[in-house]
């Protein structure tokens, strides 16, 4: 047991040095859900291309529908 009070000071001297030294850049994720995402995405922008549709402005108007929809639910100021 007293091997883990060890190791732990030893990480808590090691967390100690992001104070004087902290990391400059976050490290990039490899969320699976984040690949998916952007794959999912890309291929319905190709979609919307063959179909001639520009994608900006289907992004546009499904944002402003999004707002819309937020303003609605929210209550009103009292």
């Amino acid at each position: 047991m007293g091997q883990i009070y060890g190791v732990m000071d030893e990480i808590f001297q090691f967390v100690a040095t992001f104070k004087d030294f902290p990391p400059r850049s976050f490290p990039p994720s490899f969320n699976p859900a984040n690949i998916m995402e952007s794959t999912l995405d890309d291929i319905k922008t190709t979609k919307m291309l063959k179909e001639g549709l520009d994608p900006d402005q289907v992004r546009g108007a499904l944002n402003r529908m999004i707002e819309q929809q937020i303003s609605d639910r929210a209550p009103a100021p009292r």
